[in-house]
């Protein structure tokens, strides 16, 4: 056997095993969706979030993720999130796109399934291309405006009414952190 062999038959194995997960990841939503819309789970416990974390293994707030992906977006979002592992803001983005026969780019149609995987990533990537980060700026103002700030909010603490006891106490410990300085 030799290394491209193996590499080959790996990668047909882990895309073959992602479409059946995305498949199984559909049913199980459309499964669960059943069960919670009705109240199925009550054969078990008084809650569905019990329900999701004793019987499924899985938090509800990610059940009901996956049952609205599914009520947005059908099951054929699964299929592609598992071919090419792909978020469902870039969904949303590649839905004109999408057919009944796949992905269409550059006036070419592009089956959802293991073989077309390269081509896959390579038009959902053209379609949707990331934005680079930009870094991130920390500005620092000066002492002086930093100093007018200070003025400015001794200002409008003037012009408060008398302050309760809590609050003087509240505004002392903030001075104090001043005083330390």
């Amino acid at each position: 056997m030799n290394d491209s062999y193996n590499l080959g038959a790996w990668l047909g194995r882990r895309q073959g095993f992602h479409a059946l997960s995305g498949q199984a990841l559909s049913s199980d939503a459309c499964c669960l969706r059943h069960i919670r819309d009705n109240r199925l789970y009550l054969a078990k416990t008084a809650n569905w979030p019990d329900f999701c974390d004793q019987y499924v293994g899985i938090e509800r707030s990610k059940i009901d993720r996956l049952i609205q992906y599914l009520d947005e977006f059908g099951g054929r979002y699964f299929d592609l999130s598992q071919l090419v592992r792909i978020s469902p803001q870039t969904y949303r983005a590649l839905l004109p796109h999408l057919t009944a026969e796949g992905l269409e780019h550059n006036g070419e149609i592009i089956p959802i399934d293991f073989d077309s995987v390269p081509r896959l990533n390579a038009a959902i990537k053209a379609i949707c291309p990331r934005k680079p980060s930009r870094p991130r700026v920390i500005r620092f103002n000066s002492f002086q405006n930093q100093m007018a700030q200070l003025r400015d909010c001794a200002d409008r603490f003037s012009s408060l009414p008398r302050l309760t006891p809590g609050e003087r106490q509240q505004l002392a410990d903030v001075l104090t952190l001043f005083h330390r300085l």
